[in-house]
């Protein structure tokens, strides 16, 4: 396997005692070997003393499904992993002072600066994922001097506290019905960024190390995240679009099916592609949309590790198909993440969007994954609504702030 920094892993080497096995978050990789964070503390494993290795989820931080106790910053990078920008740089005192000294060395964590031509919210926004180890007003104005440097509005992803987290949906009405979520917002779009990161520096203000964060944020981090928040409001910066992250057990939205073709209708079939296809672009991004926008958006859409398109076609008497809805699965670090859900104006509310998400459940169903994560926006109450009587349960919640 293709080894990088954040992912966790589980690695059976040769040692001269004999076979040895080395679990946890990868901190580095050279030309020398691979070096894992585990409970026993870090681990160097020489390349060619390895017998196997694969990726495995973050550690649970409860006992339970691991869609139900994934911490939220875990999640936020796995998500972050599924959408990334062209450009991302991790705000953090030490980062700055490597630069000042000229070091060649960058820890993963902090604020998450991305830039990405001002197409999404979630490319264009940095991610306040934990303490970056500055003065609060300083992070914010270096924040600031950077997006402004590249002619972009500031803003800002925000993490908020919860007070009821795992609560049964992303909204309290769970009825079923037909739903569109479209390309824009939280339904179209997963979060991006460089690949998770480095362990978080303990202290007021800092959850711990990715892999031991809880769900539920400690006091100490709750006033940050509030402290934070009221000060991006008193400079100016207003609250745009909350969001609601939902997850939820694949084998659960998939019915127990292995594949999209599992769930074809006679009147419905089902197309999944690992390449972007251009009906795909027409139908999230728009036809008449200039060029520049377009390949903006399929490089988002390409940029995760892994991606699958699918296509809902309407089957016509005559045997002829047409597209109905398209939607993007991403996967990362043993998760499914779903975004980019598009149906056909004329054909909304006729369960084309159910059967596009459970399509999608059963793709990475078939692919090993069993748990699966998505986004809406708070306003787009068809889509939580759809989501929910689904199966999806509210993970956490943030909004956007945007000066």
């Amino acid at each position: 396997m293709q080894f990088s920094v954040g992912i966790r892993v589980v690695i059976r080497y040769q040692r001269e005692d004999g076979p040895a096995d080395a679990l946890g978050e990868v901190t580095a990789v050279d030309d020398a070997g691979v070096t894992v964070a585990t409970r026993r503390g870090p681990v160097a494993v020489p390349h060619e003393a390895i017998l196997l290795a694969h990726e495995v989820p973050p550690a649970p931080q409860r006992r339970g499904s691991a869609h139900k106790t994934i911490g939220v910053r875990d999640l936020q990078r796995i998500l972050a992993s599924t959408w990334v920008p062209r450009e991302s740089v991790w705000l953090h005192r030490d980062n700055a002072a490597a630069e000042a000294s000229g070091e060649d060395r960058e820890v993963l964590r902090g604020w998450l600066l991305r830039a990405h031509g001002g197409v999404t919210k979630r490319a264009n926004s940095a991610l306040l994922l934990d303490d970056p180890g500055l003065d609060l007003d300083a992070a914010i104005n270096a924040m600031t001097a950077w997006y402004e440097a590249r002619e972009l509005p500031p803003a800002a992803t925000v993490l908020l506290p919860e007070d009821s987290p795992g609560s049964p949906a992303p909204v309290p009405d769970a009825r079923a019905g037909g739903a569109s979520v479209h390309g824009g917002g939280a339904g179209g779009e997963a979060s991006g960024g460089a690949a998770p990161g480095a362990q978080v520096r303990s202290g007021a203000g800092s959850d711990p190390a990715p892999g031991s964060d809880s769900q539920t944020a400690s006091a100490d981090t709750a006033a940050w995240m509030s402290q934070v928040d009221a000060r991006l409001e008193a400079d100016g910066f207003n609250i745009v679009a909350p969001v609601v992250v939902a997850t939820a057990a694949t084998a659960e939205i998939s019915g127990g099916a292995t594949s999209a073709s599992a769930l074809a209708e006679p009147r419905l079939r089902f197309a999944v592609s690992e390449e972007l296809p251009p009906a795909f672009l027409d139908a999230t991004a728009g036809a008449e949309a200039p060029e520049e926008e377009r390949q903006a958006r399929a490089a988002l859409y390409t940029s995760a590790p892994a991606q699958y398109f699918l296509a809902a076609l309407g089957v016509h008497p005559d045997g002829r198909t047409s597209i109905v809805g398209v939607a993007r699965l991403a996967v990362s670090h043993r998760w499914a993440v779903l975004s980019s859900v598009k149906v056909r104006p004329d054909m909304r509310r006729r369960g084309a969007g159910r059967a596009l998400t459970r399509a999608a459940a059963a793709h990475a169903l078939g692919l090993g994954i069993r748990s699966m994560a998505l986004q809406v926006e708070a306003g787009n109450q068809p889509a939580a609504r759809l989501y929910a009587s689904l199966g999806f349960a509210k993970h956490h919640r943030y909004h956007y702030r945007i000066r």
